[in-house]
């Protein structure tokens, strides 16, 4: 971490005779200068994810939720330390931090869309070690919130287009190609208007996309080799229901498939509240029913108005982040808070997930 003593001594056992040197101590840098420091609220380490050693993700330095200005990269431990903090491109947004697929390298867009309001001309995403080494750049223009990568190394992000969004790929030979567009799918609903999304998750066991968009509420299923949309649940036409009917998603964000088929995402309590709650679903395609199989977060009383995430972890807990209520909290399955960290004020957290120790080195040089 950051402001760390680290006492050391020097050993050799070089030809037999072993000689060791007084201890030293030596001394890490300070925080950089405009960094948010985190607040650890709550540790239970009995019960948290036991590969969860290191939180990577970004936020906003300023107050004011959805704002333009500086965003920071960082990577936490478990006692909420900083041991890795990065400055991204003053005024550009970057929400959607990750790891690639291969765990060698960091990806982090750049977007233009919401600072420099040129609907997103001049947004990237970036492929870069952990030392600030950039490998690749891949222009995204239109990109606005969420991206990914897929085996092949190719890009996908929603392009807010001028009238509706586009699904774009940028395959590894540089050719863009586009998948999907969301104009004439609103079109065979008998709708109008602008369709945005915020987060994508690829599917692929099946080679799908779940889609999801705030705009309407509603998430819509892919099929990325055809492009034929295959289901979509929420507040558009669509013969799918809530049981019970007031499980229902609004202003969702961070959807997925868990490993059980379940969809999981982190939604309004309902449309007048913005408190952000978990709702996992079971999706019942006989009955064409989304099916509430578990729920967190609607009597805790926390915002999500911007943004927000929700992962199911390997040893089954769930962690919740709070978007433009910079908060961070790792749930189990009983409902039982276990670790919960804030960044304070109302600055934007972005995506963040858990990394072990050997997954950290990997981002390395």
């Amino acid at each position: 971490p950051y402001r760390h003593d680290v006492p050391f001594r020097v050993v050799n056992d070089h030809g037999g005779a072993v000689s060791t040197s007084d201890e030293h101590v030596a001394h890490t840098g300070q925080l950089p200068e405009g960094f948010p420091e985190p607040e650890l609220l709550t540790a239970d380490p009995a019960r948290w994810e036991p590969g969860g050693e290191y939180l990577l993700g970004s936020v906003n330095q300023a107050n004011g939720g959805w704002v333009s200005g500086q965003y920071w990269m960082w990577v936490l431990d478990r006692a909420g330390r900083v041991v890795w903090a990065y400055p991204t491109r003053a005024t550009a947004f970057t929400n959607y931090v990750r790891d690639t697929r291969d765990g060698r390298d960091q990806l982090w867009d750049e977007a233009s869309y919401w600072s420099l309001w040129d609907i997103g001309a001049g947004s990237k995403v970036h492929r870069m070690k952990i030392d600030g080494t950039v490998t690749e750049t891949v222009a995204t223009p239109g990109l606005h919130h969420a991206f990914l990568d897929l085996p092949d190394g190719s890009i996908l992000w929603g392009d807010a287009g001028v009238d509706h969004e586009l699904l774009q790929q940028h395959h590894p030979g540089g050719e863009v190609e586009t998948l999907w567009t969301c104009g004439p799918f609103f079109e065979g609903l008998g709708m109008s208007g602008w369709c945005h999304s915020n987060s994508m998750w690829w599917n692929e066991a099946e080679n799908t996309l779940i889609y999801s968009f705030p705009s309407d509420s509603f998430v819509l299923e892919l099929d990325l080799a055809s492009a034929d949309e295959l289901r979509w649940w929420g507040h558009i036409p669509t013969d799918w229901s809530f049981e019970p009917a007031d499980s229902s998603f609004y202003k969702q964000h961070g959807v997925t498939l868990t490993d059980d088929g379940t969809l999981l995402l982190s939604s309004y309590v309902n449309p007048l509240q913005d408190v952000g709650v978990v709702r996992e679903y079971e999706i019942d395609a006989g009955t064409e029913t989304l099916r509430q199989v578990w729920s967190f977060g609607a009597d805790q009383g926390i915002q999500s108005h911007f943004a927000g995430e929700a992962h199911r972890l390997a040893g089954g807990n769930t962690l919740h982040n709070h978007g433009t209520t910079p908060r961070v909290r790792e749930v189990t399955a009983d409902g039982d808070v276990v670790w919960d960290l804030t960044f304070g004020g109302s600055k934007l957290i972005g995506r963040t997930l858990w990394l072990d120790a050997e997954a950290l080195y990997d981002l390395a040089p």
